[in-house]
């Protein structure tokens, strides 16, 4: 058996983005563990989610969430934004991209 079909038989994650650098790193540190890990990009007609949360945390598990719905695949997801202690952590989600 070659390299793509052990992979077949592997578990399945979602890594929740669109981002190729993103994939690329996650692929890298995960690399040797059991799983399959695909990308948005290989799912074109799922858009972007709406990161309307409140929180990092809000945004990245309604991406994981929605990916989870959309595919019945399971989804790791992230969210990321400055959070400066002094500042009460923020500004947070409503850090410039």
């Amino acid at each position: 058996m070659n390299a793509v079909a052990r992979s077949e038989n592997l578990p399945c994650i979602i890594l929740a983005t669109h981002n190729a650098g993103k994939v690329s790193e996650l692929r890298a540190i995960l690399a040797d563990l059991p799983i399959r890990f695909v990308s948005l990009l290989e799912y074109p007609e799922l858009g972007e989610v709406v990161e309307d949360g409140l929180t990092l945390e809000d945004n990245a598990l309604k991406k994981a969430r929605e990916i989870f719905r959309a595919t019945g695949i399971p989804a790791l997801a992230d969210d990321s934004g400055l959070e400066v202690f002094a500042l009460n952590m923020r500004p947070g989600v409503h850090s410039a991209r």
